[in-house]
């Protein structure tokens, strides 16, 4: 019984905060206190971190602190480069900047640390010993050499390439911000995106702005520390040298040899963590990201560089050479192409496999809906029911849109399919043009050829032609047939104005495999709707339809319909989105028109004139309609001789000023006829004039049948450029349409 308060006073009195005890859990207290507040203060984290910085500069500090914050100083370094790799986008790490000039002053105040505990006592901790000792087994020349690489490495290569890219991509976006700007504010008033995402996009594009501008200076910081870097370490040699013989009476060499280790020691500690810094920085601002997808970089690389099974295999194959060179490591090599041989070969087998089956599924697709009585249950009722519908010998009385085929190509193109292309194909013009189409029907007609077909509109023909349903049509080269041994012949083709190339249905899978395309049967067919219905699209919007799209946009946009029908009658306003849709142009951009139509109906009483203002509200629809991948519209221009004449033509003929003199119009036509000649078909290659000549060019066109866009200059967005591939005149055609020669001419001085 008396031991026990024995026992309580002296668990007191080790508690006492005078014993050692005591103090152990009063710092133990005050340690989970400060972590709990820095959990909950976030920013108390950053600016402790400022203050212990300043005061390494200022205050001595014992070596195993010193080895504690080399630890951090290095850990720091590791982090931010595995985050720069793991970002989907250059943005999301937008506190890289203040963390280089955090990281730099920290690297700085840990030198002088270090510098000072050379200089003052021989002894810089654990981790500057072991970098003399280990890292460099105790040479120090070696250590020398291993840091001037560091060093040099870091500053001419990485922080030097790294400034650079920084500096163009800051003046690259802050040049680019006003088109962004405009791009966001045009997309939110066609109505494709709402004000938050609108909100949301701004503020991307202004933290992309400032981060690159902000990484512009930044890399100035990393550039500066690698400078600080070689002077630290001559000072610590050279004063640390001087101190060992003066001060502690130490031989030259033993002097050296001490203060070399330590020196080059610190030396690595201080710039390896700064070239794991440098590398972060210049992966973030090199950063390119693919179009609509997010992916770390890790990811992206790899994707990239196992995309192609050729050049792996290739790349194999080199190395295989190398390793037979005499004095080459044969092993080595053959190892290293065994490993890209064998990635190669599982790509290339991948690939192979995908495609082979992608071939066999739709020619059973096509095999087996060609076979009657092939199907059974539920699918094989609703085949039956389709077959039924097909073979009926009653043509559709109330159809729009009729495509008639005959025996030979109902076999070779079956009905579900070809529905299902169809119904897609209607979809995409829906999509693409913003009009409602009407679904064609399909009708097995007897009376025409087996390999025929034709596509009515409204019950009178309007497109008709005839091909082999066995057989494919080429979409590449015929020289890339040849090469894989398949045989092909010429013959009309139904979905352009020059001949063909075609091949035998059972080269199908060959052609597959060398990458070669072709179209069925029933893709052939839908092709023939495609441009049909494109061709004929404004027939299907009239009165009506216009009336219809404008009472569904009226809920969000109810005061813009109220505005234009107060100035337009709905019959103009029908006239003016026929002739857009007439030359292709999309009208999906409901709200430009609108506003478009507010702005100029009151002005322009014809609606061919109104039209053009309305095309040049969509300036950049339509020059994205005609770019390539590189924002570059190839087009052809009027020699300015011609140009001045036509125009002085037209304003000599105030009543016609829709159409050419024939003689002149003839003479252009030859001209134009004989450019379109060179080109390849299905060229995005347009006529660019000034706005005065666009619709008489284009009724001359339209005239002599050419598919060819007629453009105006002020139909071109500021954000394309333009490349001249011929220039029409009365005289000659100056034109290098096959090699795309010219320049490139930014299209915001091309007018």
């Amino acid at each position: 019984m008396e031991g026990r308060p024995q026992g309580r006073r002296a668990a007191m009195l080790q508690t006492l905060p005078g014993s050692p005890e005591g103090c152990a859990m009063t710092l133990m207290n005050a340690l989970n206190r400060l972590a709990v507040t820095a959990s909950k203060r976030t920013d108390v984290i950053i600016v402790a971190f400022m203050l212990m910085a300043i005061a390494m500069m200022i205050i001595p500090m014992p070596t195993y602190l010193v080895d504690a914050l080399i630890g951090v100083n290095i850990a720091l370094s590791l982090l931010i480069l595995i985050v720069a790799f793991y970002i989907n986008h250059s943005v999301e790490f937008s506190a890289l900047p203040p963390l280089i000039l955090l990281s730099t002053l920290f690297r700085l105040s840990l030198s002088i640390t270090t510098t000072r505990l050379i200089l003052l006592d021989g002894n810089a901790g654990h981790i500057v010993k072991a970098f003399g000792d280990f890292v460099i087994a105790g040479q120090v020349v070696v250590g020398l050499v291993v840091f001037l690489i560091i060093t040099v490495a870091q500053f001419v290569v990485i922080t030097k390439g790294a400034e650079r890219v920084a500096e163009v991509a800051a003046r690259f976006t802050l040049d680019a911000m006003p088109g962004k700007q405009m791009s966001i504010d045009n997309d939110l008033r066609n109505g494709d995106i709402d004000q938050f995402e609108a909100r949301r996009r701004r503020s991307r594009l202004e933290r992309e702005s400032q981060m690159f501008g902000a990484m512009d200076g930044a890399m100035k910081f990393v550039k500066g520390d690698a400078i600080a870097g070689l002077v630290i370490l001559f000072v610590n040699l050279l004063g640390g040298m001087m101190i060992g013989m003066v001060q502690r009476g130490m031989p030259f060499a033993e002097a050296a040899h001490v203060y070399s280790l330590l020196t080059v020691g610190d030396g690595l500690i201080a710039q390896i963590p700064a070239l794991l810094i440098s590398v972060a920085a210049g992966t973030v601002v090199t950063r390119v990201n693919s179009d609509g997808e997010e992916r770390d970089l890790g990811t992206e690389i790899v994707r990239q560089l196992s995309a192609s099974h050729r050049a792996l295999g290739l790349t194999a194959l080199i190395l295989l050479g190398v390793g037979m060179l005499p004095g080459f490591p044969l092993l080595v090599f053959v190892g290293l192409a065994a490993v890209l041989g064998g990635s190669a070969f599982v790509l290339w087998r991948r690939d192979r496999r995908a495609a082979r089956s992608l071939v066999k599924d739709e020619l059973q697709e096509h095999e087996t809906m060609a076979e009657p009585g092939a199907s059974s249950g539920a699918s094989g009722a609703s085949n039956d029911a389709a077959e039924d519908a097909l073979e009926s010998t009653e043509r559709p009385r109330d159809s729009q849109v009729l495509l008639s085929i005959g025996t030979g190509l109902a076999e070779a193109a079956p009905l579900q399919p070809l529905r299902q292309r169809i119904e897609a194909l209607c979809h995409d013009i829906r999509i693409n043009l913003g009009v409602e189409v009407p679904l064609p029907e399909v009708y097995l007609d007897r009376s025409l050829p087996a390999d025929r077909f034709q596509v009515e509109l409204e019950g009178v023909p309007v497109s008709e032609g005839e091909f082999s349903g066995m057989a494919l049509l080429l979409q590449d080269d015929p020289v890339h047939a040849q090469l894989v041994s398949v045989e092909t012949f010429e013959a009309p083709s139904p979905i352009g104005s020059r001949p063909g190339r075609w091949a035998g249905r059972d080269h199908a899978e060959r052609l597959q495999d060398a990458g070669i395309g072709f179209l069925f049967a029933d893709e052939v067919l839908r092709e023939v709707l495609d441009r049909t219905l494109r061709r004929y699209a404004a027939d299907f919007l009239g009165i009506q339809e216009t009336r219809l799209m404008l009472e569904q946009l009226e809920g969000k946009y109810g005061e813009l319909i109220k505005e234009v029908l107060r100035i337009l009658p709905l019959q103009r306003i029908a006239e003016a989105l026929r002739l857009l849709v007439s030359e292709g142009v999309s009208i999906r951009s409901r709200r430009g028109l609108l506003e478009s139509m507010v702005e100029w109906g009151s002005i322009e009483s014809d609606a061919g004139r109104l039209t053009e203002h309305l095309r040049a509200g969509l300036a950049r629809q339509i020059s994205h309609q005609y770019a390539d991948r590189n924002r570059v519209i190839s087009a052809f221009v009027l020699a300015p001789a011609l140009e001045e004449q036509l125009r002085a033509t037209l304003a000599r003929h105030e009543k016609s000023r829709d159409s050419l003199p024939d003689d002149i119009g003839r003479t252009v036509l030859v001209q134009l006829r004989r450019l379109c000649d060179m080109l390849p078909e299905h060229d995005s290659t347009v006529l660019l004039v000034h706005s005065e000549l666009r619709r008489c060019m284009r009724r001359l066109i339209v005239r002599g049948e050419l598919q060819l866009a007629v453009l105006s200059f002020r139909e071109l967005a500021s954000e394309y450029n333009l490349q001249a591939v011929g220039t029409v005149s009365l005289t000659d055609v100056l034109a290098r349409p096959a090699s795309r020669a010219g320049a490139v001419t930014p299209l915001a001085t091309a007018s």
